[in-house]
């Protein structure tokens, strides 16, 4: 292989951590420092013998500089590099076929725009022969106005459309992508020359136009609303591990309007910030003109804390906890109440908890339950923050009473009050206390209710 054209300017010394490729030393380097054992110690003097980065090490190298005239220093720096002969190669060949691929699409739209006015200016006749006196919009009037509405009345349907077939179809990502391949080949089967835009343009260009307008139109219907609205809020964590705080305005109607989402992970919940985004939130509606009569928030402490001290500040504003989250909290506090209603609410969570913990008898529970009900009910564990969870709680396990018992009586000879009908045996209590016995899971022993 020929050397490249900077090799005259360059000592080659061996390369210690890639003996494939040399170190190339600058010569001019090597006469500035007083030879080449001084010089090829100095990180800044040499480079891998490649004619792209000798180049560069010249372009940056002082000695080189000071030893030749600035005539001298371009004539070098002009050399040919193989790399750029191949980058001109590869910019010749895109330009030539971008000019190809341009011309073919300037013919075909070409060709599509005649037939288009041809057909345009046929149903202008028929139009005019069956109503001479008709003022029928320009074709400046279409192609700007009517065209532009309409254009953005089609990709607003097909954000509605896109979402409706993603609510519809919630088991996999391919699934939802099949319906919207269908839509597509529906939509070109009717009309084989249609230009549907891109699963990029929709998720790009098309989606923030759309969610604009729609930001746009739930500020003007928040506005609308004389008698204020109620802003309601509340955090969550998303499959990211990501803390949101998100608020919703409810109107005089009920009709509820989503105002936004942040992300608060970096925040520690404490009534400072709580504070602080509330009042950030109030400043952001008065710029708008909307008018909050009220703000609902959950009974933390963060929150509770935050409406004592807002409602001195704010003393026109109505600061509220939720009232479902409250029930919520005086139904779990009813349990509290009577030592046979602890015990009730303590066995149930036991039970719950029990089979959440075991996938060997959740799946015999599902399978008792598909043999009596044809159908699986899961089992609901309580918690403060979710609402009604109490109630899903005790309802879930009394609707799977029968099933309960069955499944004891499976497993504990000492049930003989349940009897079984399928003829799936019941196991042994000696082979359960039987530590030998080969068992699915022996230290696990369904509770005995």
């Amino acid at each position: 292989m020929a050397p490249h054209n900077f090799r005259v300017y360059f000592t080659l010394i061996k390369n210690p951590n890639n003996p494939t490729n040399a170190l190339a030393v600058c010569n001019f380097c090597i006469r500035k420092y007083g030879g080449l054992g001084t010089t090829q110690v100095k990180s800044d003097c040499y480079t891998s013998n490649r004619a792209r980065l000798c180049r560069n090490h010249l372009a940056k190298c002082s000695n080189f500089h000071e030893y030749n005239t600035s005539e001298e220093v371009q004539k070098i720096l002009n050399l040919s590099v193989p790399e750029d002969k191949k980058k001109c190669k590869d910019l010749n060949e895109n330009n030539d076929d971008n000019i190809e691929i341009n011309k073919i699409k300037r013919q075909k739209l070409s060709t599509q725009t005649s037939i288009s006015n041809f057909k345009i200016r046929k149903r202008l006749l028929f139009f005019e022969f069956i109503s001479p006196g008709i003022q029928l919009p320009k074709r400046k009037t279409i192609s700007g106005k009517i065209l532009q509405k309409s254009s953005q009345t089609f990709q607003e349907s097909i954000i509605k459309l896109a979402k409706q077939d993603q609510d519809g179809v919630t088991a996999t990502f391919d699934g939802w992508s099949n319906k919207i391949r269908k839509r597509l080949l529906f939509f070109e089967f009717i009309s084989p020359g249609i230009q549907l835009p891109k699963r990029k343009t929709i998720s790009g260009k098309i989606l923030q136009k759309s969610s604009q307008t729609f930001q746009e139109s739930i500020i003007k219907l928040a506005k609308q609303d004389q008698d204020g609205v109620t802003a309601t809020f509340d955090g969550w964590s998303n499959v990211k591990q990501e803390h949101i705080w998100g608020v919703v305005f409810i109107t005089t109607l009920g009709r509820p309007l989503i105002w936004g989402a942040y992300n608060i992970s970096s925040e520690r919940s404490k009534t400072e910030n709580v504070i602080e985004h509330i009042e950030k939130l109030i400043h952001e509606t008065d710029k708008e003109h909307i008018n909050i009569k009220a703000f609902i928030s959950d009974s933390a402490g963060e929150y509770s804390a935050t409406r004592r001290q807002l409602r001195r500040k704010y003393p026109s504003k109505i600061f509220l906890p939720c009232m479902a989250h409250q029930m919520n909290l005086i139904f779990g506090e009813i349990f509290k109440e009577n030592i046979l209603y602890q015990r009730i609410s303590k066995e149930a969570i036991r039970i719950v908890s029990f089979f959440h913990s075991s996938i060997f008898f959740t799946g015999n529970l599902r399978d008792e339950q598909m043999r009596i009900y044809n159908k699986t009910i899961v089992l609901i564990t309580p918690g403060d923050t979710r609402w009604n969870s109490y109630y899903f709680c005790f309802h879930s396990i009394l609707k799977s009473k029968s099933a309960l018992k069955f499944l004891s009586a499976k497993f504990n000879d000492n049930r003989s009050n349940v009897t079984r009908n399928n003829g799936i045996s019941s196991i042994p209590a000696a082979q359960i206390q039987n530590p030998n016995a080969k068992i699915p899971n022996p230290k696990s022993q369904i509770p005995n209710y």
